[in-house]
């Protein structure tokens, strides 16, 4: 499932490009604790993407080694944007980022977050389009923010992408993509936002 989050996320790459913003990519073997840190201290960067595997209470990068994880160094997180797709991490750690290290914002999913895909297109995730509806949802409100949008509408752009993908998902409804329905709908209720509704990068 990471290396599909990694792939989709080249897209907002490309949209921070765009948009003329630096982008700094920690991925693979770059993806590890110190060089997280030593990012979040040295670049302070505004925005910050994470995908992975996680809980409650961490991230995982490369080879699931934690990189950010509640209180042990959550108060990397003061005065920043976040987009956190990994599974349950804004049940605790997002609230303490939040709550406990004044993060502007943290949008995340407090349960599961869930992806489907075609076994057949696992080499190239971005011709997948049985995960094409779930990625594009979920790309919705980091490619907001990127884009200069509040942290409020972002998290609304959010839930009207993963809304749209579930009504074009029914209206050509058959068993064989009952659980990409299944996979939205969860998305989207277990899709939260914390912190600061009016905050942006701008």
């Amino acid at each position: 499932m990471v290396f599909y989050l990694h792939q989709w996320s080249t897209r907002l790459i490309q949209d921070a490009e765009e948009e003329g913003l630096t982008v700094h990519d920690l991925e693979e073997e770059e993806a590890k604790r110190d060089k997280f840190e030593s990012y979040m201290g040295g670049v302070e960067p505004r925005l910050i993407v994470l995908n992975g595997h996680g809980d409650a209470e961490r991230v995982g990068g490369h080879e699931d080694e934690p990189i950010l994880v509640k209180d042990e160094n959550d108060d990397t997180t003061t005065d920043k944007l976040f987009y956190v797709r990994t599974c349950r991490s804004a049940a605790e750690l997002g609230r303490s980022c939040v709550e406990n290290h004044d993060a502007d914002a943290f949008i995340g999913y407090e349960g599961e977050f869930t992806l489907v895909w075609n076994g057949n297109r696992s080499a190239n995730p971005l011709q997948d389009r049985v995960a094409q509806p779930i990625m594009e949802a979920s790309n919705a409100a980091p490619r907001a923010l990127i884009k200069g949008k509040t942290v409020e509408e972002a998290y609304e752009a959010g839930q009207e992408a993963y809304q749209d993908a579930m009504e074009k998902v029914l209206a050509d409804y058959d068993l064989g993509n009952r659980d990409v329905f299944t996979a939205l709908a969860s998305n989207r209720e277990r899709q939260v936002v914390l912190g600061t509704p009016s905050s942006s990068l701008s």
